[in-house]
């Protein structure tokens, strides 16, 4: 009963190098989160964790990811669901080696890969009636090909990554 402990979730996972690197450390860097909301019956609580590895070593944890969704528009496959061409991650946490860090990935995923209604396989009249009354789960997947994430560590000058983006928005409400 997925339902009962995520109403939204996001996904991402992002390859990429730092800005500027030289040919050779391109797709040096990798960053992923994780983040949902509880429902609204389970107090709406924001759970989330996101990693920050470099040259296949992990640099930073996070476990504080603030999702926000900007430029709503209709699912065109009928879900009735309004899903975001923005979305802004924030993520806060720490560097392997105890330094504050923070991480701001404004995506905007583009390329539609696939939107999945979860319950498709079921019979029509089984489907509709767990869509009417319990839940209505339809997964978005998006591609962004040129994604950029702002990286600022403590006591460290700021910097940039770049590279693509793999974008999961899951709703179950």
């Amino acid at each position: 009963m997925p339902y009962n402990v995520g109403a939204e979730w996001n996904m991402n996972f992002f390859t990429g190098h730092r800005e500027g690197a030289p040919k050779e450390d391109k797709d040096r860097v990798t960053f992923h989160i994780l983040q949902y909301r509880t429902p609204d019956n389970v107090g709406a609580a924001n759970c989330s964790n996101a990693g920050l590895t470099e040259d296949g070593k992990l640099k930073a944890v996070f476990w504080d990811t603030t999702v926000e969704h900007f430029d709503m528009i209709k699912d065109e496959n009928g879900s009735g669901y309004e899903i975001p061409r923005r979305v802004l991650f924030t993520s806060t946490g720490k560097t392997v080696d105890g330094k504050n860090i923070k991480a701001v990935f404004d995506a905007r995923p583009s390329l539609r890969l696939h939107d999945i209604d979860v319950l498709s396989e079921m019979p029509y009249i089984i489907r509709r009636i767990v869509q009417a009354l319990i839940t209505k789960p339809f997964i978005f997947e998006r591609f962004e090909e040129s994604a950029k994430i702002s990286v600022q560590v403590e006591g460290e000058e700021p910097y940039n990554i770049v590279g693509v983006a793999f974008h999961e928005h899951t709703l179950m409400k």
